[in-house]
């Protein structure tokens, strides 16, 4: 169950790092990355509120998550697509090559006026939740709809390092009590796709 929270904040941190490393780019790289964007619109538009994740479209990317309660270590392989005409974002990922897994759906929400998203899992239970930012932080909040060991929400705080390394602290909750905690680190990587059983 502790794996759906780190897999979507390493989803959002993912994307929040992009939209800080971009805005590290001098003016000049900055008109030059979006001239080639908007040539490349034609094929591959998104919904605006959607553009910070366009950089992870069509990559992979490697996790390692450690639930401090067990202290067990898991892999976790995340692929990003766009999906339905670029008013959604796509993400598949697996754990521990297909023993646990999930898609993730990204959306912006007119009526909350906020970029929301559902993950579905292997395990039967889905989770709905949005995301906001702070500084340098990307902090998500998330429900749990179904049948998850009483997991009933996860809070998560994620942060980018200077070097790029993304790291993601998560808390899960039974009502309002703390039951657990989890750390996860993720990294691009290539020519490897999720896998499912």
């Amino acid at each position: 169950m502790n794996r759906l929270s780190f897999y979507f904040t390493v989803v959002c941190l993912c994307a929040f790092a992009t939209h800080a490393n971009t805005q590290e780019l001098s003016p000049k790289e900055q008109a030059a990355k979006g001239q080639a964007t908007e040539n490349h619109l034609v094929h591959t538009s998104l919904a605006p509120e959607l553009e910070k994740f366009r950089p992870f479209i069509n990559r992979t990317y490697r996790g390692e998550y450690k639930d401090e309660k067990s202290g067990k270590v898991a892999i976790d392989i995340a692929q990003w697509q766009r999906a339905l005409n670029g008013r959604a974002i796509r993400v598949l990922h697996s754990i521990d090559e297909g023993k646990y897994g999930g898609e993730t759906l990204f959306f912006f929400d007119k009526n909350q006026s906020s970029v929301r998203f559902y993950y579905f899992t292997t395990e039967g239970f889905y989770t709905e939740g949005s995301v906001s930012f702070d500084g340098n932080k990307m902090i998500s909040t998330e429900i749990v709809n179904g049948e998850a060991s009483g997991i009933t929400s996860v809070i998560s705080v994620a942060e980018l390092s200077s070097s790029g390394v993304m790291t993601i602290n998560s808390t899960y909750l039974k009502g309002d009590i703390e039951v657990n905690t989890s750390r996860a680190v993720y990294a691009p990587i290539p020519h490897q796709n999720p896998i499912f059983k």
